[in-house]
């Protein structure tokens, strides 16, 4: 997946959380891989299970786990409702930072 940006947490749940209000489904916790992320709802398997091209029509990919710093990245090939959601998701992002 090529990347246009990377959305930057501080931590897991809090990532989580904003991509769940703006409508995202986010895969399932595979230890030291990525986590595919889609707009709208969807049964997302783990990452070690997600074909190659799936892979290139994700949203976007969520790195990181628990403890510490996560990042979003972001695909460039969004529709317009996932790239308004993703809108949500830098705007939770920026309230962490003010806070």
């Amino acid at each position: 997946m090529a990347v246009t940006e990377t959305i930057a947490f501080e931590d897991e749940a809090r990532a989580l959380e904003a991509l769940s209000a703006a409508g995202f489904s986010v895969g399932p916790v595979s230890l030291g891989l990525p986590r595919g992320i889609r707009f709208g709802s969807h049964q997302i398997p783990t990452w070690k299970h997600v074909r190659h091209t799936d892979r290139l029509a994700m949203d976007g990919e969520f790195h990181g786990v628990r403890v510490g710093p996560v990042k979003i990245l972001v695909s460039p090939a969004l529709s317009d409702e996932a790239a308004a959601a993703f809108d949500r998701v830098r705007a939770a992002a920026a309230q962490q930072v003010a806070a």
